[in-house]
């Protein structure tokens, strides 16, 4: 008998999850794989969806065309996996056992063979954070015969369209954030610190039923005078000054889908260049909300972004990618591919969600402004409700 006799709800009922285990079947169909093994918490989230907060620990989900799916985790990790996931079958190993049993690759080996799926065509998540070239290494001098195809992006094609349930969740985290940062704005002040903007942030975050924001080091993202200049640079308890720019950004979180902005505050009265160049990435901002919609390419609406920062003198300090995709994310980061960027042929589709980026970073002091969005039978819908512009306290 299991020892828990409850299972927490899930975020999507359980036709949204065979319909997603359908999908990638079909995918692993026309691919010629028999079995995947997935290493992405995304992914095992995105098909079965567990949480688990450890990621330090070895986890990954084996995913046959004909079997049931299981897991091989540590034994500490199996009450997460029973409560939180849909998976009913689990193969753990013990970091306890004596060597190798203790060892997560010579486990995953052995189960490999004893349910017959060492053989055939095997699809490897070899993208992950949590599996390395090693453990690969390893994998393969344990079972020297099988055949590994890299299919680190087979799921990522599929969770790239989001369904309208998905759309809500982040449509409800874009509600969480623009109240967040709206608290965040009006904590800037004159004498101020970088942290008392992140204190109201989070304050707000957690007040309005914010999920746990993945970035484990520069979440949220407060910088103030030329350290807005210093790239995913965050808060120092420094003092906000008379003229300068204050950078924020963070995301709304609702059942592990982000909703992420940035906005720039200036303290008192901005500088000339501050408001010169939050007009170039206000402009190209908005002209990238115009260019998206179905049909278009990434692209084209990169060259609507990155062309207006061009026209305007800036290009040489926009270094960025006009967008890069946003739904569910885990540690360490929110953004995956694909992305918006320059020249690329990828064709714009309803349910594809985006963080648009364009910043300007130049020697003492950078200016964001962002959106998170997605793209819609009819055009581009903006997923939070910030206004767009430079604010002054």
């Amino acid at each position: 008998m299991e020892p828990w006799g409850f299972k927490e709800s899930f975020p999507f009922s359980m036709a949204e999850y065979e319909s997603r285990a359908s999908r990638v079947k079909q995918k692993m169909d026309e691919q010629g794989f028999d079995t995947l093994i997935i290493h992405k918490p995304e992914n095992t989230y995105y098909l079965t969806g567990h949480r688990g907060a450890a990621h330090d620990d070895y986890v990954c989900l084996i995913f046959p065309q004909e079997k049931e799916p299981l897991f091989v985790m540590s034994l500490l990790e199996v009450d997460c996996a029973r409560v939180l996931s849909t998976v009913k079958r689990i193969e753990p190993f013990s970091v306890f056992a004596p060597p190798p049993q203790n060892e997560p690759i010579p486990h995953l080996a052995r189960v490999l063979k004893t349910e017959g799926l060492d053989k055939g065509r095997i699809g490897i998540e070899l993208d992950s954070w949590w599996f390395t070239p090693r453990m690969f290494q390893q994998l393969q001098q344990e079972l020297p015969r099988t055949k590994w195809t890299d299919c680190t992006f087979l799921i990522d094609s599929l969770r790239v369209f989001k369904s309208e349930a998905e759309l809500n969740y982040m449509r409800a985290a874009g509600r969480i954030l623009t109240r967040a940062m709206y608290a965040a704005i009006n904590a800037v002040r004159e004498d101020g610190t970088e942290n008392d903007v992140v204190r109201a942030l989070w304050k707000t975050l957690l007040a309005e039923g914010c999920d746990p924001q993945c970035n484990w080091i520069n979440n949220p993202i407060v910088s103030s005078g030329y350290r807005t200049a210093l790239t995913h640079n965050t808060w120092s308890n420094r003092r906000l000054r008379r003229g300068e720019p204050v950078f924020i950004e963070f995301a709304g979180v609702v059942k592990q889908y982000y909703a992420p902005m940035m906005r720039t505050v200036a303290v008192t009265e901005p500088s000339k260049e501050v408001k010169e160049i939050m007009d170039v990435v206000l402009e190209a901002l908005e002209c990238g909300i115009q260019a998206v919609k179905p049909g278009v390419t990434s692209g084209e609406v990169d060259d609507a972004v990155r062309g207006t920062i061009r026209k305007r003198g800036w290009g040489d300090y926009f270094l960025h990618r006009t967008a890069y995709t946003v739904g569910i994310a885990f540690p360490p980061g929110w953004g995956s591919a694909p992305g918006i960027k320059e020249k690329d042929p990828t064709v714009l589709q309803p349910g594809m969600t985006f963080h648009m980026v364009p910043t300007l970073n130049r020697y003492h002091f950078g200016i964001g402004l962002s959106e998170p969005i997605a793209v819609t039978e009819k055009g581009c819908e903006l997923l939070a409700g910030v206004e767009r512009k430079l604010f002054i306290k």
